[in-house]
């Protein structure tokens, strides 16, 4: 009977093994789209490459849409932009930084601005301006814009950060851009009045895949991020 007793909690013991070792890795990631896609890949690309039984789906989204996936429950953690407001009834409540950057406007190589190393709101003005719908940045510039009386010279307005540079490349306008975007084509210089800088990081709460997320953050850590 005990010989017997032994072999069903072994077989079951066994069952329980293999459901668990058939059960797919999983992690939901919302990435903010104002980060370079070329610092996305970097990460992502060797993760998957070193966890091939690993399923990891990637969401790009603004910050108003990366609240909502996270409070639906349909992404495990963000690597977004991190706020200093309290966590209390959010879903994230826990965040690890990764990096720290200002703005800076670009523009091409050649143009005429790039021979300045410092610039103002009043050098902009007159300058065919690439307006980046989707950035953070906007209501901050447009508070800037208000409180010194100067307009910019809107020439394109696009919620894609590619043509936005590519755009800028070709000399079609200058942009305002988080540091870390970079090209051979371009250069930035930094901009008196805006002051303003934004944290980058990892945010996340309670998940049925907490030990992935755990993992997860452990690797990006080690990743190279902009100074």
């Amino acid at each position: 009977m005990k010989r017997a007793t032994r072999i069903v909690e072994e077989c079951n013991k066994a069952r329980d093994e293999l459901k668990h070792h058939d059960q797919q890795r999983m992690i939901r990631l919302g990435v903010i789209n104002t980060l370079s896609i070329a610092h996305v890949a970097r990460l992502i690309e060797p993760y998957r490459r070193e966890n091939r039984r690993l399923r990891l789906q990637v969401f790009d989204a603004n910050k108003e849409e990366m609240e909502k996936l996270a409070e639906s429950g349909r992404i495990d953690m963000a690597l977004t932009l991190l706020t200093e407001r309290p966590g209390n009834g959010r879903r994230f409540t826990h965040s690890k930084p990764l990096f720290s950057e200002s703005y800076s406007v670009a523009m091409a190589t050649h143009h005429h601005l790039s021979k300045s190393p410092l610039l103002t709101l009043a050098d902009l003005e007159n300058e065919p301006f690439v307006s980046r719908s989707h950035c953070e940045y906007r209501q901050m510039l447009q508070h800037l814009l208000k409180s010194t009386g100067t307009r910019l010279n809107v020439a394109y307005v696009t919620n894609q950060d590619d043509r936005a540079l590519s755009l800028v490349e070709q000399g079609v306008g200058i942009a305002i851009v988080p540091e870390h975007y970079d090209s051979p084509n371009i250069v930035k210089r930094p901009l008196t009045e805006l002051s303003a800088k934004r944290s980058i990081g990892f945010e996340w709460g309670i998940s049925e895949n907490q030990d992935e997320v755990d993992r997860f953050v452990d690797f990006a850590l080690t990743a190279r991020w902009p100074d």
